[in-house]
């Protein structure tokens, strides 16, 4: 899907999403790097601490794999926080994926169990720079178009006759380094979701040996700005300057129907007067 440019139309600012917008990306796959060189790096020393922990001297049979065991739970246990926290579960299977890979290399290839799991760190470190790169995000005098390209193609555009407000998301890092999300907002209530929260209680009781529940739930839900980062100007540098520069195209658009309808009236006006004008002096010669 190329762009393609209407009659008139110029664009006027080419962005991508700064690195620091996929910070917690890079920090999961970096995370998994770095933890795998400390376990190659210090596997002697840490396999020798485990093997004074009391439990060890109980179960004895939990020695070969207790060093493998605890360098799964190292892997598990945080991307487990992590699918939790984005509600996604492939995090969690990704974790699983890769134990269960470094195990097999360790047990059948006698390869240490962190060979796979970096490797996978360095292609997902790759993978999100790719992902990264796949955003353009093009601002026109007549329109803003969002553009993603990773193994599929997405493609969405904002007409400025039909944006009804502009907002800017900046984090905690974001407000450190300058880099924010512009969310658009249409006349359709696009780029809009809504947070839930809700509680309930309930209860049970027996009425001649037959159990009767019931329950009373009640919530609210809260219309927030939000969108995916293939549909809004996700994670660019200075936004609050990018926001005003789309602004200005957006008011120019509002002032051109505006303009056009003046000149139109005052051609009439002017075509008018010089009909009536003509007239007048017909009258007068004849």
């Amino acid at each position: 899907m190329p762009i393609e440019l209407r009659r008139d139309e110029k664009i006027v600012k080419q962005l991508k999403p700064h690195p620091i917008a996929f910070t917690d990306l890079y920090s999961i796959f970096l995370y998994l790097i770095i933890i795998n060189i400390l376990f190659y790096i210090y596997y002697q020393d840490i396999t020798n601490w485990l093997l004074k922990l009391p439990i060890v001297g109980w179960i004895p049979q939990i020695k070969d794999y207790l060093t493998l065991t605890i360098w799964g739970l190292s892997i598990i246990l945080p991307f487990l926080v992590i699918a939790l926290i984005k509600a996604v579960w492939k995090w969690f299977i990704l974790s699983l994926i890769t134990v269960i890979l470094g195990a097999i290399f360790k047990i059948k290839l006698q390869i240490p169990e962190q060979a796979p799991a970096i490797i996978i760190g360095l292609i997902g470190l790759s993978l999100v720079e790719m992902y990264r790169k796949g955003h353009t995000y093009y601002i026109t005098n007549q329109r803003i178009i969002t553009e993603l390209k990773f193994i599929t193609q997405k493609q969405r555009e904002f007409s400025y006759s039909k944006l009804n407000e502009l907002i800017v998301s900046k984090g905690i890092i974001g407000r450190i380094f300058n880099v924010g999300t512009i969310i658009p907002i249409t006349a359709t209530d696009m780029g809009l979701g809504e947070d839930i929260a809700a509680a309930g209680i309930g209860t049970t009781t027996k009425i001649k040996g037959v159990e009767i529940g019931g329950g009373v739930i009640g919530g609210k839900t809260v219309v927030v700005p939000r969108g995916r980062s293939a549909y809004t100007l996700f994670g660019v540098k200075n936004p609050v300057k990018i926001k005003e520069l789309i602004s200005q195209y957006a008011w120019q658009q509002e002032e051109t129907p505006i303009l056009r309808k003046i000149a139109e009236d005052i051609e009439k006006l002017v075509y008018k007067e010089e009909e009536e004008t003509q007239e007048s002096e017909s009258e007068e010669l004849s």
